[in-house]
């Protein structure tokens, strides 16, 4: 394995190992539930080890303006849902993932808004990467510090109105950027694993 920077040293022992084989990953589409793979692709950035949201296009009819990890739906010409999530990494953010070290996965997360269930994946990159995103995609590219992401302080909790109810959420707050959802679940479930 490559080279790891002091704080991710020990990450891979305490992810889930390997890829889930397609056909096992299909079976959760008896419960209506469709495969998704995201990348959470971590980067050196000077002495910091960083990670990339993207904002979504408020012109998409899904999710529109949300923040999300690259990422996206399984086709049948990925091999596996790592596959997936290289692709949508690549076609989001024009970047090349020859050269990235899968450390290993978090629990799936089921989105029932979309019908998604959605496999999150690790991964080393051993240079910070370049960055070209398809506008049709990603509005914005959010590069956040793996630092942020442990300090207790980015954890928020908000009431929400949505659809004429109250909703108290749970979010992160990096800046001006708040995630939420599933994305928020991946998030904490790396954090978790980090601590």
């Amino acid at each position: 394995m490559a080279q790891l920077p002091p704080l991710l040293r020990s990450l891979p022992s305490h992810l889930i190992p390997g890829v889930p084989a397609i056909d096992s990953v299909l079976t959760h589409q008896s419960s209506g539930l469709r495969p998704a793979g995201v990348m959470v692709l971590l980067f050196p950035r000077d002495s910091d080890v960083r990670f990339l949201l993207t904002t979504r296009p408020e012109t998409l009819t899904r999710h529109a303006g949300q923040i999300s990890l690259p990422g996206g739906r399984w086709e049948d010409r990925d091999p596996t849902l790592w596959d997936t999530a290289c692709r949508e990494t690549r076609e989001e953010l024009g970047i090349r993932t020859g050269r990235l070290v899968p450390l290993g996965r978090l629990d799936p997360v089921p989105v029932a808004v979309s019908n998604y269930l959605v496999w999150p994946f690790v991964a080393w990159n051993p240079i910070a990467p370049r960055i070209t995103p398809d506008p049709h995609e990603v509005a914005a590219v959010v590069e956040v510090s793996l630092a942020s992401l442990l300090d207790p302080e980015a954890v928020q909790e908000e009431e929400w109105e949505f659809r004429g109810a109250s909703w108290q959420v749970t979010l992160y707050r990096f800046g001006d950027v708040a995630v939420w959802g599933a994305t928020a679940r991946v998030l904490a479930d790396l954090a978790s694993r980090l601590r």
